[in-house]
């Protein structure tokens, strides 16, 4: 009996790398995608085509992407996409259509624990800091009253690590906040006086610093929403979101809230995956967990509603406003009914107390859809009075 013997070659073929981190500009005119083996592309949200593919060695993975103003024009844009006002009318697109994909600059950061800075005219990392806390699942830009370059990071260790990116980005978002506004209690703020120290400094290399180590928490950190000037939220791995403050603008941030979230029927725990914050004066926050969006009251620290996503645990979430008059109407019935039938059930002071709450929030909240992305790779969409009204619903 003959044996044949065959030769082979073997040829090592990987997968394509998955997309991990999806980000418009705050103009609405380029989408940065970040995919899992570190390699960061930016494409025209309008032809849809390529226009940059970053990568180095360095960076081998991107879970996250945020975008920095480089130029007062891009600070304005940003500005103008912080408060509601997108580049969705044709006059803001012809307003902000002059200004460059150069004129900003990428943040990234990934499972390999470094921040990545990227100069999109020469398609090089231009500055990195290891975050010291080992991976890093989420970053967050520092609210808008607080003014740019700052960015919150929430890290494998479990700690919130503010950082800041000194250079042209620092005077930029200068140029805009002492144009915008004078003699405002920021400018007694120390993260104010870092900014400025930047702006007068010009001949100053780009960096990025870690300012703050936020106090350690039990588990990871998953997700990070900085909510307002003295207030952030993170999301942990055990169904947890903690949320830090501090008193003013010279005191440090303390962990001083904690919420549990519910899993429902599903055993285990709900993944606290996203936090966004929601524009309310309530001040209220919508966390993404398992199959299911919860909208907390920040004050009190408690879950206001939850209402189910779908059959699928929820990924991200994002906040959009709708403009559509039916869903508005339709919002401002269910705050109707939702108030009578709070007067007629006002037997004891925590169930008013309650309903308040929730009546509270629909009154600003009635106009914003929570849109999530699920493990099945489909998209829902719910009102975020629906998650007020809504409580434990699996």
């Amino acid at each position: 009996m003959e044996t044949a013997i065959l030769s082979c070659r073997c040829i090592d073929s990987q997968p394509p790398p998955s997309v991990e981190a999806l980000q418009f500009s705050p103009d609405g005119r380029w989408l940065a995608v970040g995919r899992s083996s570190g390699i960061v592309e930016v494409f025209s949200s309008y032809s849809r085509q390529l226009k940059l593919r970053l990568s180095t060695a360095s960076c081998s993975s991107v879970r996250n992407v945020i975008w920095l103003p480089l130029t007062p024009a891009a600070a304005a844009a940003l500005a103008a996409s912080e408060a509601g006002k997108g580049c969705s009318e044709f006059s803001d697109f012809t307003e902000f259509s002059a200004i460059s994909l150069f004129e900003w600059r990428l943040i990234t950061a990934g499972l390999h624990g470094v921040i990545t800075s990227w100069n999109l005219r020469t398609c090089r990392a231009q500055a990195e800091c290891p975050s010291n806390g080992g991976a890093v699942f989420a970053l967050c830009r520092c609210s808008p009253d607080l003014g740019l370059p700052f960015f919150a990071a929430a890290c494998d260790d479990g700690r919130v690590r503010l950082l800041r990116v000194s250079g042209p980005a620092a005077r930029a978002c200068s140029s805009s906040s002492s144009g915008s506004s004078s003699g405002s209690s920021s400018s007694e703020d120390p993260y104010a006086g870092l900014l400025a120290a930047d702006a007068e400094d010009d001949e100053a290399e780009e960096e990025i610093l870690v300012t703050h180590t936020l106090p350690k928490t039990k588990s990871r950190l998953l997700s990070i929403c900085w909510y307002s000037r003295d207030l952030i939220f993170a999301g942990s791995s055990t169904s947890s979101i903690f949320r830090f403050s501090r008193l003013g603008p010279h005191h440090p941030f303390v962990a001083d809230g904690h919420m549990a979230l519910d899993a429902g029927p599903a055993k285990g725990e709900a993944i606290a995956a996203a936090i966004a914050a929601v524009a309310a004066a309530t001040a209220a926050a919508v966390a993404a967990a398992t199959a299911a969006a919860t909208a907390a009251a920040t004050a009190a620290g408690t879950a206001a509603g939850t209402a189910a996503m779908g059959a699928s645990n929820v990924l991200d979430i994002q906040l959009l406003q709708s403009t559509d008059s039916s869903s508005s109407s339709s919002s401002s019935s269910t705050k109707s009914s939702s108030s009578s039938s709070s007067g007629s059930s006002s037997s004891s002071s925590s169930s008013s107390s309650s309903s308040a709450q929730q009546q509270q929030l629909m009154g600003d909240l009635n106009e914003q859809v929570v849109l999530s992305l699920g493990v099945d790779g489909k998209l829902a969409a719910i009102s975020v009075t629906e998650v007020c009204t809504k409580r434990n619903i699996h």
